[in-house]
């Protein structure tokens, strides 16, 4: 990694710790924390990275960042211990692009029995979800929508949208994965 890129490095870690707040339960860490432990993950990422094993510094550094900001809020919720919540906590409403993203919305509730990072990895992964699903036309987005949060069969999803042949029903999952595969691709 050259030094004259640590300052894009920089940001990059504060917008990651930025994006990482937004789906945390309010009240729990302050952002400025949680850019520190973002930081620390970043200064680490460089000390240990090696080039030439394969992954750029930045996908090397995201995982080591994304890590410390975990590693963080565990910290935070040992110190805190098992404390009475004063009122109930629940994550903040995560904002979709679409009406028809309420079904997506109810998916990512706090997990039962899980700790913050799995509700933190959700709520992420929600959001991936969402935007990729944006990227796909209507009729393939509510085919896709209706058999996997609904759990509706082709044949059904065919009889809701108009008479539409399971067939066609089938081309429209297939297409649309292709679309959502393309999109996770470039992601990663």
């Amino acid at each position: 990694m050259k030094d004259e890129n640590w300052p894009s490095c920089v940001v990059f870690a504060e917008r990651l710790a930025s994006r990482f707040y937004r789906v945390l339960p309010h009240g729990h860490v302050e952002l400025e924390e949680l850019k520190s432990a973002a930081l620390l993950g970043l200064v680490e990422a460089r000390n240990r990275y090696k080039e030439g094993t394969g992954a750029t510094f930045q996908t090397f550094a995201y995982l080591r960042i994304r890590g410390a900001m975990c590693d963080f809020l565990r910290s935070e919720r040992r110190v805190s211990g098992n404390r009475a919540p004063e009122k109930p906590e629940s994550p903040a409403p995560l904002e979709l692009p679409d009406p028809e993203f309420t079904i997506l919305g109810s998916a990512h509730a706090a997990p039962e029995a899980g700790s913050m990072e799995e509700a933190v990895e959700l709520r992420l992964a929600v959001r991936k979800i969402a935007s990729a699903l944006s990227t796909v036309e209507d009729k393939q987005r509510q085919v896709v929508l209706k058999h996997y949060f609904e759990d509706k069969s082709f044949s059904e999803i065919g009889n809701e949208l108009g008479g539409i042949a399971k067939a066609t029903v089938c081309r429209y999952h297939r297409k649309a994965l292709n679309v959502l595969r393309e999109e996770f691709r470039e992601v990663a």
